[in-house]
């Protein structure tokens, strides 16, 4: 999931680190605030707690300002579950997506960052 990550935000992108979930990640977050407010490539990624089908979830930036998120899972993503438009690789274990424009970050849990809007 590292590669994909590094992939999508290309040469020269920040490493903002690794957060895991349920665990205050503010440093983390602020320095994807920090590299957007730049607009410089960066990327982030959080480990989920063992029990999750989600193992890490991570946020690319690129030198365009184009941002994704994407979510490496313990079992295949099926067609079904595909979000539209979303891209899987690594077998269909990673699923990676655009994030909508224009991109905004929300903090959720401890401040982990997601650019999808929380559901209400």
């Amino acid at each position: 999931m590292e590669g994909r990550l590094r992939q999508l935000a290309g040469d020269g992108a920040v490493d903002c680190g690794r957060g895991k979930a349920n665990v205050s990640v503010t440093a983390t977050a602020n320095c994807v605030r920090s590299a957007l407010a730049d607009k410089k490539p960066f990327y982030i990624r959080y480990v989920s707690d063992i029990d999750n089908s989600v193992l890490a979830e991570g946020i690319a930036g690129d030198s365009r300002a184009e941002i994704y998120e994407i979510r490496y899972v313990r079992t295949r993503w099926s067609a079904s579950e595909r979000p539209q438009g979303a891209q899987l690789s690594d077998g269909g274990y990673i699923l990676t997506q655009a994030c909508p424009k224009p991109v905004r970050m929300w903090g959720a849990l401890n401040e982990r960052l997601t650019c999808f809007p929380p559901i209400e």
